[in-house]
């Protein structure tokens, strides 16, 4: 028997309960492993028949489940001024950000390209 000291307490006697409870935890433990392969294995039998039948659904759903990538959609964004933008100041903030991006002046000189030069100098 093991004997276990608590502060300010006098020794515990440890015997077969502890023993008893040390082979469940192992059980317990190797019952799941088991389970996680079983579960592990059966999404493979089932991502190899999404293939075989050209389900790209279904095999892009078991990757990304197996996977456990998430979304990146409820990552907060930030403001000019640098503070998280609540959910309305967020789609402004997109907003704003695209029309930034996006909307740009015309440029002063424009390039004209012909393309019969073009394809004379691909092939010479």
């Amino acid at each position: 028997m093991t004997s276990v000291k608590l502060p300010n307490q006098e020794g515990i006697k440890l015997g077969h309960a502890t023993n008893g409870l040390r082979n469940l935890d192992k059980s317990v433990k190797k019952s799941r492993r088991n389970d996680k392969k079983k579960w592990l294995e059966n999404k493979a039998a089932e991502a190899q028949h999404a293939a075989d039948l050209n389900d790209s659904k279904t095999s892009y759903r078991i990757v990304r489940e197996l996977s456990g990538a998430r979304s990146g959609s409820d990552i907060p964004i930030r403001g000019k001024d640098g503070t998280i933008a609540s959910s309305e100041e967020q789609a402004k903030r997109w907003t704003e950000h695209f029309a930034e991006v996006l909307n740009q002046p015309v440029p002063e000189t424009l390039f004209e390209f012909n393309q019969q030069e073009a394809v004379q100098q691909v092939w010479m």
